[in-house]
């Protein structure tokens, strides 16, 4: 989320639509540029790092309260300057301001290596982050890797306290003095809401248990007077919104459901046949003036009914809180949430295309195993997951975007969905992306022809004028000045601000870092251990893809449809379109050849010899693997073929991990592979190789630390260990303060936040086997 954190007072939103195009304009200049520069660049050592998102807590033991501390900017403020001084502790992190006061941003000092070696002292890493941020907390404050405050938005839930609202967020529940500091965040704030025409809304499904109300619209306050926490104008509000929501649960039951649901009020109840699905891109660069009805395979930011499109049924937008959904209405709720990244430098930009799209499918997945987020203000929710919670809290879609009303100009765009979201099409030059590429996407038609006119091809040209539909959001009045022509700053303006699952990153201007993929849907973990896993096995499955020539692709429609299931209570549980033929689904045309890059890179170091022998050994690897964990493919009714790439299927997570009859299973090859690596480590020629595959070798420590990851991942896809929303669902509802009403009290929340910090301090320990099991035991 930090992104561009430049100095100076951005323009407010009036003044920066003066601006739009002029940002535009440099951006596209800036980007092919940078490619131009860059597109021969080769052979780059795969470094890569990991973002961890802290909250900071106020934990009161006398009144047995929680509150947000806002003191993250402080903490943020002296780090700094302990870093200036102390080199030492600069190699071992990096603190940055995240979008909230109470939020904080680590990461490492300085970027692994390609060793294995580095998988094995990510957790230490971790740690080690972690405690030199504690060290710097007052005795009552507790630092959390949880993805979302339980209590935000409900009562006096910061410390300081502060009245709820503000010009930038004008929220009835979350005060902007939560922003950080930095004036990108308020102005983000702002001018998102300026934009939209109106403030966000989000709204998520409630947990009905025994005892809550089937209407609930907002939480029963957690102290017995009300008054205290909101204001005479902001109880008229909620008045309204309950009164709202009764006239939209009538209109329900009279066969007019899309008053209930909102901005959601459209969803084609069946797609057409495969036949008439666009193939390739002749239509995707000019959807101006097109209704929600002509996409059908569009993604969708939260489950709703079939209902009809409100343009040919008359039926006006329902209200902004929907009958049992817990509402929400700023930012705050969904960048105030804490989450895990991991970015990875690829050997060049062809790498970086190709293992861009294949991490796609594996998002939601990822996103599933992950999952940690189950409460929302106050309220338990039916979700798992805080991704589209996000989603809504940036959309900054006009009605005619969103296709809630006709559109007055021939310069809008109806846009699917927010700019935090599932990527929309694959990126590498591969024979069958036009084929798997089969969502509708809009774009920006004036950066789509400079970007061909700059010689750009097609679906670079197609990704970046995709990006481009979306406004900047905060420009800087000194940005705009000739001296920033050589930089990048107008091209990440607009690419920082578009939160995809999977961002593809082009190298900075004059550095030497190179072509990147972001891996962004994880919710943060509970403990140091699981968030290293998750880093751990993502940086395996690089290499794998790479050195086995893996293929995951599947159609993006699909990968949509995972992404909302993904979401829902026990989504690690449900099944999932997934690519069961990996060894055999694509013959790549796009990735450049493995010899080729090592080649060169030991050609660089003047050893042919083991450029040879690492091209033999890869050559071994990948026969072995093919020979071992190829399975033929399943014959069932209703299976999806796609022509000559079939074996697309749903599988449970803990099939896709751990192996079906007619799929390998990723967690069983990825310890076989580890094997192979570590039995063939030692390189004749005593040099590095690429992604690490023939390299110095790991001690046979490392490589049980590293197993041991991989193995936790395949024990939480097959249900043995629970996933952080099931354990705080679980903590939740055997509490005995719960009245099984789906209400998060003040009390259950003291007792959460002291069972997670326990476990976070020993997961190996007695307080980690309320989450972990016997795990670290056997």
């Amino acid at each position: 989320m930090c992104g561009l954190l430049i100095d100076g007072q951005p323009y407010t939103w009036e003044d920066a639509r003066k601006y739009i195009s002029v940002v535009k304009e440099r951006g596209i200049q800036q980007f092919c540029e940078l490619v131009r520069k860059n597109s021969d660049r080769n052979a780059d050592q795969m470094k890569w790092g990991d973002e961890i998102e802290y909250m900071i807590v106020k934990r009161d033991s006398q009144s047995r309260t929680v509150r947000l501390s806002l003191r993250g900017n402080d903490i943020v403020d002296r780090f700094a300057q302990m870093l200036k001084d102390d080199p030492q502790l600069a190699a071992q992190l990096n603190v940055v301001p995240e979008y909230g006061k109470h939020m904080i941003e680590a990461t490492p000092g300085e970027p692994y290596t390609s060793l294995l070696a580095s998988l094995a002292s990510l957790e230490a890493n971790m740690a080690n982050r972690r405690r030199a941020i504690q060290e710097q907390l007052e005795p009552d404050e507790v630092l959390l890797t949880l993805p979302v405050y339980p209590l935000m938005g409900v009562g006096a839930f910061t410390e300081p306290f502060f009245s709820s609202g503000g010009t930038a967020s004008e929220s009835l529940f979350v005060p902007d003095t939560l922003i950080s500091s930095h004036p990108r965040f308020s102005t983000l704030t702002r001018n998102i809401r300026h934009r939209r025409q109106g403030k966000v809304s989000i709204n998520v499904p409630v947990f009905q248990d025994k005892n809550t109300p089937a209407q609930l619209v907002t939480p029963p306050q957690t102290k017995d007077d009300p008054a205290k926490f909101y204001t005479k104008a902001q109880c008229a509000e909620l008045v309204r919104i309950e009164d709202d929501t009764q006239h939209a649960a009538a209109m329900v039951a009279h066969g007019e459901p899309s008053a209930a649901f909102g901005r959601h009020s459209y969803h084609p109840a069946q797609s057409p046949k495969k036949s008439a699905r666009t193939r390739g891109m002749a239509t995707v660069h000019d959807v101006t003036n097109t209704s929600p009805t002509d996409f059908p395979f569009m993604f969708c930011p939260a489950p709703r009914l079939p209902v009809p499109d409100p343009l040919s049924s008359g039926i006006e937008p329902g209200p902004a809180a929907k009958p049992g959904h817990i509402y929400m209405d700023a930012m705050a709720f969904g960048m105030g949430c804490c989450g895990l990244q991991c970015t990875f430098q690829c050997p060049n930009m062809e790498w970086s295309r190709v293992l861009a799209d294949q991490l796609q499918p594996l998002c939601p997945v990822m996103l599933s195993l992950s999952a940690a987020s189950p409460i929302f203000r106050g309220l338990l929710s039916d979700w798992d997951a805080r991704y589209l919670i996000i989603s809504d809290s940036v959309d900054d879609r006009t009605k005619a975007e969103r296709g809630e009303e006709a559109h007055g100009s021939s310069d809008v765009h109806f846009i699917p969905q927010s700019r935090y979201g599932t990527a929309d099409f694959y990126l590498s030059n591969d024979r069958h992306v036009d084929y798997f590429n089969d969502v509708h996407v809009p774009v920006d038609q004036a950066s789509f022809t400079r970007l061909l006119d700059e010689g750009m091809d097609q679906l670079l040209s197609l990704h970046v004028s995709h990006l481009f539909v979306r406004d900047p959001l905060v420009i800087y009045p000194d940005t705009l000045r000739d001296e920033y022509a050589g930089h990048s700053d107008s091209f990440e303006n607009i690419q920082s601000t578009n939160w995809q699952t999977i961002r593809w990153k082009p190298p900075p201007p004059n550095s030497d870092i190179g072509w990147r993929v972001e891996f962004r849907p994880m919710d943060i973990q509970l403990t140091d251990f699981e968030n290293a896993a998750f880093c751990v096995f993502i940086n395996l499955l690089l290499r794998m893809i790479i050195h086995m020539e893996l293929c995951f692709l599947i159609p993006i429609s699909r990968i949509h449809g995972n992404m909302l299931k993904a979401h829902h209570k026990d989504g690690v549980q449900a099944a999932y379109w997934f690519q069961t033929q990996i060894f055999n689904c694509v013959e790549s045309s796009c990735a450049p050849s493995a010899q080729d890059v090592d080649g060169r890179q030991h050609a660089r170091a003047g050893n042919d010899l083991c450029g040879k022998v690492c091209r033999e050994r890869r050559d071994d690897l990948r026969a072995r693997a093919r020979e071992q964990f190829s399975r033929p493919m399943r014959e069932q009714a209703g299976m999806v073929d796609f022509s000559d790439t079939p074996g697309v299927r749903e599988m449970t997570v803990d099939e896709i991990m751990n192996g079906a009859d007619d799929f390998c299973g990723l967690v069983p090859l990825m310890q076989w592979y580890l094997g192979y690596v570590h039995e063939h480590s030692a390189c004749p020629g005593q040099c590095s190789s690429r992604m690490g595959l023939f390299e110095d070798s790991c001690s046979d420590e490392d490589i049980a630390n590293i197993r041991k990851m991989v193995s936790f991942v395949g024990l939480r896809a097959s249900g043995q260990i629970k996933t952080g929303a099931q354990f705080i669902r679980s903590f939740v509802t055997s509490h005995a303060g719960y009245k099984q009403d789906s209400v998060i009290t003040e009390d259950i929340v003291f007792d959460l936040v002291g069972a997670v910090d326990e476990i976070a301090a020993d997961p190996r320990g007695e307080a980690g086997k309320a989450l972990f099991g016997d795990f670290f035991v056997q």
